[in-house]
């Protein structure tokens, strides 16, 4: 992959993100020369929407990437690909554009290793019983995560999964994302939820 790869682009308001395996889903031509594409391109990019169709694909949001590993045309009512979400990407392109080698719309952005060093370890026992709690209660919002990535921490990743999970706004998660470090994701989450002895019910 180069530096600043251009990829087809997929949405979704599920805000999935790196180290875990994930299914899109959809139907009709548009959706189909998207995955075409993907699959020809080794890899897409994912980024996320809110509600009200507003996505972040402007330049600085991030974005991740993702690879499809299969394709289920047929059996279902909808098409369904099997993907894994690997890592997080700087968009490069003000806006999605529809790139000569790729028949839909596309995004260039920049691969980033997001939160390499961090610390704050002290709140990572209360975010983990607490995603624990809410998995137990909730089973069918358990992931398969991804354990390829030597750089990818425990942290982070357990950081990721509550901001999946929890309905904040769009730019919320993306100005958490985009801080310089973990501490801040970590001091925000754990804020919340010691104010809110309702989080098992929080909605997908």
């Amino acid at each position: 992959m180069n530096n600043n790869p251009c990829l087809p682009l997929f949405t979704t308001r599920e805000h999935l993100m790196p180290q875990r395996l994930a299914q899109l889903r959809g139907q009709g031509l548009m959706f189909t020369e998207r995955l075409r594409a993907a699959e020809k391109a080794g890899g897409l990019w994912l980024a996320h929407q809110d509600s009200g169709g507003d996505s972040a694909i402007q330049p600085g949001d991030l974005v991740c990437f993702a690879k499809i590993t299969q394709i289920d045309w047929l059996s279902q009512s909808q098409i369904v690909a099997d993907c894994e979400i690997h890592h997080w990407a700087v968009v490069v392109t003000a806006t999605p554009s529809s790139a000569k080698q790729w028949p839909c719309a596309s995004l260039t952005a920049k691969p980033i290793e997001l939160w390499p060093q961090h610390s704050g370890a002290q709140h990572q026992q209360h975010l983990q019983q607490a995603l624990d709690l809410v998995l137990q209660q909730h089973p069918e919002l358990m992931v398969n995560e991804l354990t390829t990535s030597p750089t990818a921490t425990k942290l982070n990743q357990l950081c990721w999964r509550w901001l999946e999970l929890l309905p904040l706004p769009l730019r919320t998660k993306q100005r958490l994302l985009q801080a310089p470090s973990v501490e801040l994701c970590l001091r925000y989450l754990t804020f919340i939820l010691r104010r809110n002895d309702r989080f098992t019910e929080l909605p997908r």
